[in-house]
């Protein structure tokens, strides 16, 4: 009897499960109660007040229900008859509506114009679901101004984008955009220039379509950077204020961010906006109170005095844009009540988020988070800065239209996985795990982050970590392959995607970027499926078609056209998937070169790992100061400050050519590559990117790097002349070609080995030291035993000649000279010929013959130094390990033997010879099982004949004292 009734409960609530259920609207209304299904969505209506009503409302809900008869709707403002019986119901609060469905009608009444429009969206997103709820809502929005500013650097939106935008904030409840794009050359370059006939005919189009779905087109001027604080300036700017008017605009905003010299005065400012307070906004009918972009935008960068200023001489009435502690910021309730303050007014909000104009590789598409519920009665208004991708920027407006109208129950992750549906409802969970993958900016100047990148896979990879911490398994290894397989699928079904052509477009070479991921990722997993099966054939062959893929992932680019502004490389899952496949690759390859030499080519050895970087030359940054794709005869020069409101300026894309195996250098801001000259290219059709040409050989010295010229470019090395690159006069590397820093993006400059002349090393490889036979005797060194550790025969000074600019290499026993075919010499020493160039990769260095002895590479055969015919990439071999270090090198550690009890012994005629400590009383060799192989008393000798090879641990007790040091018997 318990298990039926266990039973029937269980069906009842599949039941109520299976029952349809009540919409998710936004943005969250603030009062609403759910009745019972109605039934189906109807197909027609019947409208009562038509007449009257807002014009824009009744077409919004014509257009999806016709009023051909059927359910009778009735539709009106305050104070019209349609909707007088319901006129107690209709909220004070502007913009705000009452909605009542029933099965016997429909009221939709409106405080005013933009009420009834707000109500009918919401009821439109009722009627789009299947089953119609009965559902009374009272609604209002928490803030007076929510919308959206155009004020990135970078492609404009389009005029279609911009239509598209302002029918997607009617739907959403939005009120207001501010049109401000950098590049557009009527707001900012030329702003004392009429538009174009044409532009302004597509300006007046705009304004119409915003105000059909009750947004306001707020046209913005940016003067500051070469106002002239005069009466001709002023004049003009309410010229063109009235020229803006004559074509529909009532709102203007008048924009002083991102400048500097005179335009930053605070009282010139305030002034200015008083004077077009009373010379144009009271002149002229119907306009709205003007925003002001301050200078000093967020409160990192304000002083005691510009805010204040504004505050108490600037008109109450006009509106003061902020975005908070920082350029890129979220706005909590802190910061609401500093910058109120401050400015004696309401601040209105600018975020900038999600504007990737800062990380153009990033697709930001996660949720929304971060700013306080708290502060709807601190702000006069709040917009948002959007990407240059319209469509895309949506998952980030959707969510912030939701917060804007009800901040106490804005649910950021549930307005996010709504959005899913809404934007790509035949692909939802495709687009989200993209989503889910684009999402956090990286580290950047401004340093924003966003939380919880490829969340569903990292928590696979935790798993996976644990499960292989002993060791790889291939079921572990599965459950790997089945993310990636995941990530491909989705990627797969987004590029077939027509249902959604104007989104599917924008983030189609992020897809595809996702795409290649997942693919590498399987492929990575399979080097590790080749490992355990012992297949070094298979390894191989993922390997190689994992080059190839990531060779294709590296072309891929974003508004890759003729004038485009800025033409990105996407990165997805950059702060989790992407590290674990070079993880995965990096674990794999190793694994693989330690157990076999087949195929040990296709491994690349770069100095410098693929990425961002930073050029730095004596503290300053190399700098594209005139970013423009189309712009010719133009260079980069080095500047002293961090370009804080375009970074990417100073950002520079270095990358192995797989046809040169040597490195382009390429401008994130524009994509302009450096040439040969250490220009931008002369001209776009007649000089565009050769890698024959435009790559570039790097090299690494004592943590500084020497770039030089390739292929056809000739072999010229790198310098600084002025503020500028120039071809130096030399086709060697030399010491003072390593000038140049290379710090990645986001991460602090790394600490490389460094050459001190003052120590004596030891030059080592496979953990053998470069030993000389005996002292004051011209020889030829070999590789032979650590264990011989004789300062005077095994350690050698690097010493700097300036002349050549390149380094001698001498016996500390006696000062003879290596020569360039590894011999010690005692006569015939010659700058030209015996001074060798060192660089470094990897902690391990190159050492390579110059000037008169030809540039071969130093190679070791046979356990003594010769010149090889081996590439750069494959002659960093040598370890050079400070004489103090040795012990670190040879893995003997300080418990076993410190300066205080280090044992001086060699190895020679069948014995184990001991130097110190003198009067040794007992000798023993230790064996790795415990056991003493070898003993021997009052002698300074033991034997080691008969010894396997192998790691002893030598012991001496000698005036009461015991000492112990391991002791390699091979």
């Amino acid at each position: 009897m318990r298990n039926l009734l266990f039973t029937l409960l269980a069906a009842f609530a599949l039941a109520a499960c299976a029952q349809p259920q009540p919409p998710r609207l936004s943005p969250t209304p603030q009062e609403i109660v759910w009745g019972e299904s109605i039934g189906n969505r109807p197909s027609g209506c019947t409208l009562v007040g038509a007449d009257e009503a807002d014009a824009d409302a009744v077409a919004a809900l014509t257009a999806a229900l016709p009023a051909d008869g059927g359910i009778n709707i009735a539709i009106g403002q305050s104070g019209q008859a349609a909707v007088a019986a319901v006129e107690q119901l209709i909220p004070a609060q502007a913009e705000g509506y009452y909605l009542k469905v029933a099965a016997d009608g429909i009221t939709v009444a409106g405080r005013d114009a933009e009420g009834t429009f707000y109500g009918v969206q919401t009821l439109l997103q009722m009627l789009a679901e299947p089953t119609l709820f009965a559902a009374t809502v009272r609604d209002w929005p928490d803030v007076s101004d929510r919308g959206v500013v155009e004020g990135f650097y970078g492609n404009p939106w389009s005029h279609t984008d911009r239509l598209r935008q302002f029918e997607f904030y009617g739907q959403n409840k939005m009120n207001i955009y501010i049109y401000g794009p950098k590049d557009d050359p009527y707001h900012r370059a030329q702003w004392r220039t009429p538009y174009p006939q044409a532009e302004a005919e597509k300006l007046r189009e705009l304004v119409e379509a915003a105000h059909r779905s009750k947004v306001q087109f707020v046209w913005a001027v940016h003067p500051g950077n070469d106002i002239h604080w005069n009466n001709a300036d002023s004049l003009a700017i309410v010229n063109k204020l009235s020229l803006m008017y004559d074509l529909g605009v009532r709102t203007f905003a008048v924009f002083f961010d991102d400048i500097s010299g005179e335009g930053t005065r605070a009282e010139k400012q305030a002034g200015l906006m008083n004077y077009i307070n009373a010379e144009f906004v009271a002149k002229h009918e119907g306009v709205k109170p003007l925003i002001i972009c301050p200078t000093e935008y967020n409160r990192g960068w304000a002083g005691a005095t510009y805010l204040p200023t504004l505050g108490t001489q600037m008109d109450a009435d006009v509106r003061i844009m902020w975005t908070g502690n920082s350029v890129c910021d979220m706005i909590d309730k802190a910061d609401m009540d500093w910058i109120n303050a401050q400015i004696s007014r309401k601040a209105y909000i600018w975020l900038n988020y999600p504007v990737n104009d800062y990380c153009i590789d990033r697709m930001l598409m996660g949720p929304t988070y971060g700013n306080s519920l708290e502060i709807a009665e601190q702000l006069s208004g709040f917009t948002v800065n959007p990407m240059e991708y319209a469509e895309a920027s949506k998952v980030s407006i959707f969510s912030l239209a939701d917060y804007c109208w009800n901040l106490a129950d804005y649910d950021s992750n549930a307005s996010w996985e709504l959005c899913m549906r809404r934007l790509m409802p035949a692909h939802a969970d495709a687009f989200r795990l993209f989503c889910q993958h684009n999402v956090d900016l990286g580290s950047t100047v401004h340093g924003l982050r966003r939380q919880n990148e490829s969340a569903e896979f990292a928590a696979a990879r935790d798993a996976y970590n644990a499960a292989t911490a002993q060791g790889y398994t291939k079921q572990a290894g599965a459950a790997m392959h089945e993310q990636f397989n995941l990530m491909v699928s989705a990627a797969d079904e987004l590029l077939a995607d027509e249902s959604e052509p104007e989104l599917s477009a924008e983030i189609a070479p992020w897809v595809k970027v996702m795409q290649l991921t997942g693919r590498r990722g399987q492929l990575a997993m399979s080097l590790l499926d080749a490992l355990a099966d012992d297949n070094k054939e298979a390894f191989v062959e993922a390997y190689e078609q994992m080059l190839a893929l990531e060779a294709e992932q590296k072309a891929v680019r974003s508004r890759d056209f003729e004038g485009s502004i800025k033409s990105p490389n996407p990165t997805v899952g950059a702060e989790v998937v992407q590290p674990f496949i070079k993880s995965v690759v990096g674990q794999a390859v190793s694994e693989y070169k330690g157990r076999y030499d087949y195929r040990l080519d296709i491994f690349p050895a770069q100095v410098v790992e693929d990425g961002r970087y930073y050029i730095k030359h004596e503290g300053r940054y190399l700098t594209n100061r005139n970013a423009d794709p189309n712009r010719t005869g133009d260079y980069p020069v080095f500047v002293d400050a961090v370009d804080d409101i375009n970074p990417q300026r100073q950002e520079w894309r270095i990358a192995m050519d797989p046809s040169t195996e040597r490195y382009s250098i390429v401008n994130v801001q524009d994509s302009r590559y450096v040439n040969e000259n250490g220009s931008f290219w002369a001209d776009r059709d007649r000089n565009p990117f050769e890698a024959a040409w435009h790559t570039y050989d790097i090299v690494r010295q004592n943590g500084l790097y020497a770039i030089r010229n390739g292929g056809s470019a000739g072999q010229k090395t790198w310098t600084v002349s002025g503020d500028r690159i120039a071809q130096g006069a030399n086709n060697d590397v030399r010491n003072d070609a390593f000038i140049f820093q290379l710090v990645p993006v986001g991460e602090e400059a790394a600490e490389y080995p460094a050459i001190d002349p003052a120590t004596d090393y030891l030059i080592c490889i496979d953990r053998q030291v470069l030993t000389r036979p005996a002292l004051n005797a011209e020889n030829t060194p070999t590789f032979d035993s650590y264990g011989l550790r004789k300062r005077n025969l095994q350690a050698w000074r690097l010493t700097p000649v300036e002349g050549v600019g390149r380094y001698r290499i001498t016996s500390v026993g006696d000062g003879y000279y290596i020569n360039e075919v590894g011999n010690v010499r005692t006569n015939g020493y010659d700058d030209a010929w015996n001074t060798y160039v060192l660089t470094e990769r990897d902690g391990k260095w190159a050492i390579q013959n110059a000037g008169s002895a030809g540039t071969n590479f130093w190679t070791v055969n046979d356990g003594r130094v010769e010149k090889g015919n081996e590439a750069h990439k494959d002659s960093y071999i040598f370890n050079l390990v400070p004489w103090s270090d040795w012990r670190n090198y040879v893995g003997i550690d300080e418990a076993e033997a410190n300066d205080e009890t280090a044992l001086g012994y060699t190895i020679e005629d069948g014995h184990v010879v001991v130097a110190t400590p003198q009067g040794a009383k007992r000798i023993a060799l230790v064996a790795p099982d415990g056991r003493t192989a070898r003993l021997a008393r009052n002698t300074q000798r033991v034997a080691t004949d008969g010894l396997s090879r192998g790691t002893y641990v030598l012991t001496v007790e000698a005036d009461g004292a015991s000492h112990a040091q391991k002791v390699h018997i091979r």
